[in-house]
């Protein structure tokens, strides 16, 4: 396609890339980028596309065109092997093309890049509110959480995590910040002060409020320091004003911003109505700063945003998630609000994942690991300091740098995130155990689905202060993995330890079943006639005519265990480990087809490995079905024998057998 040359180089940069990066997923047409915007919400058209593609115009939404790069990088990473672009990159280049291509537009002015040179005064008209998103303002962005939306979404995008907020849920509190609002723009100046702890959703009302009633009004960010510079300057926005000021109290310089926010206010008259929105976790008390309490007294009426959320709010929340499964996933979560949820899970994977806090990552690794075993969840044995402890050290690669490095990991581990949440809560008073948070439990259990338990975590479960039947459901965990060294120990554990249940126990869930003793035959790609549903059949058509990409976007929207089923046979056929790997984490039909492509394979290590990872159909497949690389002989003396923690055979063929 030809893109225009007589566009601004910036835009005709941006058309290129866009139009590379679309040439590089090698989409059968552009309907199917249409189709999947407007499941998200976003109306794209043929004409829109083509006018991107080719310079004539460029994009007003960033949501539009954030949705169309992340549809397309990783499609294009797959097929033509073109590496991901962080989408800091893209929107620079995108307020790039904007910025040179404003003068020659008509009509209102649109949004500027936060940390884009500020043009000299009056170069630039100021952005109006509903140019902005509500990310970019302040409002956390909704993080992943397993059941959310489908694993699919996430894996399909690179593991990325949603950048926009989930479906708004209307709280007791928006009636009288409306009411706050709209007086002070009858006013013609005044303040909006709404008050709240971290993640109890504050910021998100805030926003919501202003972009209903005020989204023709310009914008000032007063979190910015070049917009702050441009008021200074003397550039003020000519015209009804809103002044934003989120979390105030976490700025660097709170009384200098007020100050800049309250002479703002003396400014309407010639110039429009002026209203400044502040949020802030704690109201200003008599010895906060003169600037602070003026702000306060400014606001009259201050709104208080509470952080546990009412039952009319619950039974509203459970209402939109219906059509919003992060929302639905949030609500499936306990021991804090929705909000909180959403924005402390990102926290807390950030915590998990800090290459630079390697002690504390072991520490929660390890607890992650205990919790595949049942201990340190409900129905399972507590997760004790001493067993946390005596694990955590199997996860570190190197030695620590100092010898007492636990208690430093553990206490940054149960340190409250902002706030709100904790990583890994430390016991509750007449409790012994930590626990996890959940968010960041199910989520790492699909990434360490098929890690298997370093050796001296089994050893110092061995080791543990357990009871009977906590010691013989070890034993058969381990049994269940071939790891019959440790399912010996752990069974003279439990006839040595007394019961300390009044009631048999209960199995934690499994992510797989027991393998069935029944030898059934390994899974074919075999179709059937498909009568069941229209979504069915479309999966059943959609395999048949190998379109990988529509399966994978139909998977994705219908959540349907028959269409990942579908799926997993066509990564199957397609001999695609990687996905196919990926999704048996979270499908027992994708599981089931992982050890199939398993089995077949001339090297079985891969299968064996599984099978200590607690995978029931990578035992199924080494019992009953046939496993290349592997005779008879060397099967019997697998089962027999046993494997060790990273799935080796324990005895190697040939080596003389007693009976």
């Amino acid at each position: 396609m030809k893109i225009v040359r007589e566009a601004p180089a910036e835009v005709v940069r941006f058309a290129a890339e866009l139009q590379a990066l679309y040439d590089g997923a090698r989409l059968p047409g552009r309907q199917m980028l249409i189709r999947a915007a407007d499941e998200q919400g976003i109306t794209l058209n043929e004409k829109t596309l083509s006018d991107w593609f080719r310079g004539r115009s460029v994009p007003r939404s960033e949501r539009a065109i954030k949705f169309l790069i992340e549809y397309l990088q990783p499609i294009a990473e797959r097929r033509a092997q073109r590496p991901q672009r962080l989408w800091p990159w893209w929107r620079e280049l995108l307020q790039a093309a904007r910025a040179a291509n404003r003068p020659q537009e008509a009509g209102r002015p649109r949004s500027q890049v936060l940390d884009r040179p500020v043009r000299p005064a009056g170069a630039a008209l100021w952005p109006l509110v509903r140019d902005r998103e509500a990310v970019e303002m302040g409002v956390h962005p909704a993080a992943f959480l397993p059941p959310s939306t489908s694993p699919l979404t996430l894996w399909m995008h690179g593991r990325r995590e949603p950048q926009v907020p989930p479906t708004y849920v209307t709280r007791e509190h928006d009636d009288a910040l409306l009411g706050t609002l709209r007086a002070a723009v009858q006013r013609e100046s005044g303040a909006v002060l709404v008050v709240g702890r971290s993640c109890t959703g504050k910021s998100r009302s805030a926003w919501e409020a202003v972009s209903r009633e005020l989204g023709d009004w310009f914008l000032v960010d007063l979190r910015d320091r070049r917009q702050v510079q441009r008021l200074s300057d003397g550039d003020d926005p000519t015209g009804d004003c809103v002044l934003w000021l989120d979390n105030l109290d976490l700025t660097d310089n709170p009384p200098q911003l007020a100050e800049i926010a309250l002479a703002a206010l003396h400014q309407r008259g010639a110039v429009g109505r002026r209203v400044v929105v502040v949020t802030m976790w704690h109201q200003p008390e008599t010895e906060s700063p003169r600037q602070l309490r003026e702000l306060a007294r400014r606001a009259g009426a201050v709104v208080h945003v509470s952080e546990d959320w009412t039952g009319a709010e619950l039974d509203e929340a459970a209402r939109l998630a219906a059509a919003d499964r992060v929302l639905a996933a949030a609500l499936q979560q306990t021991g804090f609000s929705p909000s909180q949820i959403l924005a402390g899970a990102k926290w807390a994977l950030g915590l998990w994942r800090n290459a630079h806090e390697r002690q504390t990552s072991a520490v929660l690794t390890a607890a992650i690991d205990l919790a595949r075993l049942g201990i340190g969840v409900p129905g399972g044995a507590p997760l004790v300091r001493d067993l946390l402890k005596s694990c955590s050290a199997c996860y570190l690669t190197r030695p620590p740098s100092i010898d007492d490095w636990f208690e430093p990991a553990l206490r940054k581990a149960t340190t409250p995130l902002e706030d709100a949440v904790w990583a890994l809560a430390p016991p509750l008073p007449r409790a012994t155990g930590y626990r996890l948070f959940d968010p960041l439990l199910d989520y790492a259990r699909l990434q360490r689905h098929y890690e298997p338990l370093p050796a001296g975590v089994w050893t110092a479960l061995a080791e543990a202060d357990f009871g009977r039947e906590e010691f013989s459901r070890l034993a058969q965990e381990a049994r269940d993995r071939l790891l019959f060294p440790q399912a010996s120990a752990f069974a003279q554990r439990a006839k040595q330890a007394e019961s300390r249940l009044s009631m048999p126990p209960r199995r934690p869930p499994r992510v797989l079943p027991p393998p069935p003793r029944t030898p059934p035959s390994p899974p074919t790609p075999t179709l059937k006639v498909g009568l069941i549903s229209p979504s069915r059949n479309r999966a059943d058509a959609l395999l048949e005519a190998d379109d990988l990409e529509g399966l994978l976007h139909h998977a994705i929207n219908s959540n349907d265990t028959y269409v990942r089923r579908r799926l997993a046979m066509l990564y199957e056929r397609r001999g695609d480990r990687r996905a196919l790997r990926e999704l048996a984490t979270f499908s027992r039909r994708g599981a089931r087809h992982w050890a199939a492509m398993l089995a077949r394979e001339e090297d079985p290590a891969e299968l064996l490995r599984a099978v200590v990872c607690g995978d029931g159909f990578a035992l199924r497949a080494l019992r009953d079905w046939p496993v290349t690389g592997l005779d008879d002989t060397q099967r019997e003396t697998i089962l027999r024998f046993g494997l060790t923690p990273e799935g080796r055979p324990i005895r190697s063929v040939g080596r003389p057998q007693s009976s």
